[in-house]
């Protein structure tokens, strides 16, 4: 037996948010969340922030696509690895993404991020963390 969570919109089984159904707006995902599943937020229109707590070491493929008002993410040191199209179709700036993934020195397709770094974005362009070349 699983042990799911579904309070204030997210769905959580054994530290996998799986669906986000809340209000949206600014978000701060709950402690104790280790992933982020494969489309979780997706197409959450009204999503315009969100804080990834420190912890979060997966997210997944299209976790955010289609968040078109999503302008603002905060990434933690703890994660590792980001699925393709995790940041499609946001309000996040193509160039802003493409910069995480080429700092990385990886393709389209995953960001790994060495341990210790933390990204900002907002709008286009980078408020905080490591540096990034645009």
């Amino acid at each position: 037996m699983s042990n799911a969570n579904r309070e204030g919109g997210f769905y959580v089984v054994e530290g996998c948010l799986g669906r986000y159904n809340g209000p949206g707006g600014d978000v701060s995902i709950p402690e104790g969340v280790t992933e982020i599943a494969d489309g979780a937020f997706a197409g959450c229109r009204t999503l315009t922030h969100v804080k990834i707590p420190e912890g979060v070491i997966w997210i997944g493929e299209d976790a955010f696509a289609g968040c078109r008002n999503l302008i603002h993410v905060t990434i933690p040191e703890s994660v590792v690895w980001i699925g393709d199209g995790a940041f499609r179709d946001t309000g996040l700036a193509e160039k802003t993404i493409q910069a995480a993934y080429d700092q990385a020195g990886e393709s389209e397709l995953a960001l790994e991020m060495e341990a210790g770094q933390q990204l900002f974005f907002e709008d286009d362009e980078q408020v905080g963390g490591a540096e990034q070349p645009i």
